[in-house]
């Protein structure tokens, strides 16, 4: 599918992940793109053309099944320890906070002659504690890091997702493996640019509705499909440089890519959009007391 289709479904997975930020799905749904452009700028997989169309006919390793499987199992392994690391790094870090601010606490009391050998909770000169629930936060941790599972889950999620949404719109050109033989998978529906068109449109509109976006998001998913008809009537003003230059396909899908990415993100942070992350700090704020 085409670059809005794909940003538009990490607003589905940010609806399942409200904890997670949207960045990171937003790059995740697009991996596999950007595999693809890398590759194909490497001479490795290619863009064919004929009789003034262009086809995406070897993209074995970028666009498989089993290539984006493993993508999304590794992506979400390698968070999953990154963020479980940070978490821990945290807890050290609180620790040793804490234990200093007792020890400094004891030294002083000792010295003053204070009847109690440690400082109690809420007399002047004693250490804030920097557990759940209260204000204190080292200027390091300010950042919240959503939980390492429903990050790495979510991540891998999106990864995945960009495989099958192909599956849907492109010809049999998604392998079942990252080989150069073997079964191919697609519905065509890229074969019918209109019905095409419908169904992005109506898939970008669904995302919107369950992630609650705001209209303008809506109205950019929309503006968004509709200039990719050219595309995806495969003009002859479209085609006909993509078939002079195969590599400027690819800069333009990342070109794409970008645009479409932050225009997602943009639209998330407008009022409307910013509700899934009140609810989530909500739910957070709930779970924490």
């Amino acid at each position: 599918m085409y670059a809005i289709s794909h940003a538009a479904s990490a607003l589905l997975i940010k609806r399942r992940f409200p904890s997670v930020p949207l960045w990171p799905l937003l790059v995740s749904v697009q991996a596999v793109e950007l595999l693809w452009c890398a590759l194909v700028w490497a001479g490795v997989e290619h863009v064919s053309s004929h009789d003034h169309h262009v086809s995406l006919d070897f993209l074995p390793y970028s666009h498989s099944l089993g290539s984006g499987l493993l993508l999304a199992v590794v992506a979400a392994a390698l968070l999953r320890l990154a963020v479980g690391s940070f978490r821990t790094a945290r807890g050290a870090s609180r620790t040793s906070e804490s234990a200093g601010a007792d020890s400094g606490g004891n030294a002083r009391g000792a010295s003053r002659g204070a009847r109690a050998p440690e400082t109690r909770l809420g007399q002047p000169g004693s250490a804030q504690p920097s557990g759940p629930g209260t204000k204190f936060r080292p200027a390091v941790l300010v950042w919240r890091v959503p939980p390492r599972t429903q990050l790495g889950v979510a991540v891998g999620l999106g990864v995945f997702s960009h495989i099958v949404l192909d599956i849907v719109q492109h010809q049999p050109d998604i392998q079942l493996l990252p080989l150069p033989f073997g079964p191919r998978m697609g519905l065509r529906l890229m074969d019918a640019p209109m019905l095409n068109l419908a169904v992005e449109m109506a898939f970008g509109a669904l995302c919107w509705y369950v992630y609650r976006g705001s209209g303008r998001m809506l109205v950019g998913i929309v503006l968004f499909n509709l200039a990719n008809l050219p595309a995806m009537l495969q003009l002859p003003a479209v085609v006909d440089p993509i078939v002079a230059r195969p590599a400027l396909l690819p800069a333009l899908i990342l070109a794409q890519i970008v645009v479409t990415w932050v225009f997602v993100a943009s639209c998330a942070r407008s009022p409307q959009g910013t509700l899934l992350a009140r609810e989530a700090r909500a739910s957070h704020g709930a779970a924490s007391d």
